[in-house]
């Protein structure tokens, strides 16, 4: 016989309010590329004490896995309700809006993703236009390279 596999409660609110407190603390060395100052280890490291920070006052020990992938689930529920309270304030036709406006954590969830990764870029970009400036800036460089094989 078969035993079922229990499933660990839910995180409770105090725990997500740890989780993105502190990885909003542990920002600058769990968001940046790896360099001299920021390696593996360190990431890991922050992850850890992002992790003991929510099993010290949570009742159910969290695994690193569990942290992390809760922290993947709070990103895309934060991307999703911030692109429809935006489309839901740019809607035309009147009348009230219907989403509620973003909770606190959320905001700051929304800010250390970064905007561009939630919104989009502001201001769109023609990639036909952009193909068509890097032909010609390369075509001017060939210009500028013949021209310099003539003066000498």
């Amino acid at each position: 016989m078969e035993q079922e596999r229990k499933r660990k409660p839910k995180f409770l609110d105090n725990e997500v309010d740890i989780l993105v407190s502190k990885i909003q603390e542990k920002s600058d060395v769990l968001f940046t590329r790896f360099s001299d100052t920021v390696s593996n280890k360190k990431k890991k490291m922050a992850w850890v004490e992002v992790q003991n920070s929510i099993n010290a006052t949570s009742l159910v020990p969290r695994t690193l896995e569990e942290v992390k992938k809760k922290w993947d689930d709070i990103k895309r529920s934060t991307k999703k309700r911030a692109v429809e309270v935006k489309k839901d304030r740019t809607v035309t036709g009147g009348g009230s809006n219907e989403a509620d406006p973003l909770t606190p954590m959320e905001e700051m969830v929304v800010s250390l993703i970064g905007e561009q990764k939630v919104y989009g870029l502001a201001e769109g970009v023609d990639c036909f236009q952009l193909q068509q400036l890097n032909e010609v800036c390369f075509m001017q460089s060939q210009i500028i390279d013949v021209r310099m094989c003539k003066l000498i």
